[in-house]
């Protein structure tokens, strides 16, 4: 995990990522940045308890404004694999273009209720 802390016996579990958007540049395609951020609620899904949080923390940049067509495709996967958005911010970082900062809560399955 990327990073943790304790307070009053509640652990938060932290995975931090940057995604640089190729949007008509070459490179690695935003799509395999994206699947990774949902891999990373995953995994945090599976590490989290009723104690235990578990925070994607992810910024991708440089989105241009009007942002592309295809990014509220992509932030449909990410909303769906989180249990909350608890945090979005853009920032302006130079003419039309800003990188979006996202913070997102991982799901958690009560694991006391389960059935044998």
């Amino acid at each position: 995990m990327g990073g943790h802390g304790r307070r009053n016996d509640e652990l938060v579990l932290c995975e931090l990522k940057t995604l640089p958007a190729n949007y008509g540049r070459a490179g690695k395609p935003i799509t395999n940045f994206i699947a990774g951020v949902v891999a990373d609620l995953e995994k945090l899904a599976s590490r989290t308890d009723e104690r235990t949080r578990g925070l994607a923390i992810w910024m991708a940049y440089y989105i241009s404004e009007p942002v592309p067509p295809q990014w509220p495709e992509h932030l449909v996967k990410v909303r769906r694999a989180a249990a909350e958005q608890l945090h979005v911010e853009k920032i302006r970082l130079d003419g039309p273009r800003f990188a979006h900062l996202y913070v997102m809560l991982a799901s958690w399955e009560d694991r006391s209720r389960r059935r044998s």
